[in-house]
């Protein structure tokens, strides 16, 4: 039993892998590229919230922060992501750890994601 899993844990990381490779970035429409109606643009409040900001120089983004609460941050993933048992989220937590260049040093994976 433990072969054949092992089995099927390595096919699925290896059509996930492949996946990721073969996938291209693409831009979806999205309303929110749009420019802003002229009667929002003007509005009072817009114009006071944008005072002293340079629009071209603004850039709207968000993060995502992940961690196994070694640090005492108490950032924590979910505990399937440590598990096999769920292969998709498995590689996941591999692929953030990953892109954040984490050094899984027992006591610095916060620490240095964040960093």
């Amino acid at each position: 039993m433990n072969a054949l899993r092992r089995r099927f844990l390595r096919q699925t990381l290896t059509l996930l892998g492949t996946g990721v490779a073969g996938c291209a970035p693409v831009r979806l429409w999205n309303p929110c590229h749009d420019d802003l109606p002229e009667e929002l643009a003007n509005h009072p409040l817009v114009q006071r919230a944008w005072e002293g900001i340079d629009p071209k120089r603004f850039w709207d983004c968000h993060v995502h922060l992940a961690g196994n609460g070694d640090g005492g941050s108490g950032i924590r993933l979910s505990p399937d992501m440590d598990s096999l048992w769920h292969p998709v989220l498995y590689a996941m937590r591999a692929f953030y750890l990953n892109a954040g260049c984490v050094d899984q040093t027992p006591g610095r994976v916060d620490a240095s994601y964040v960093a």
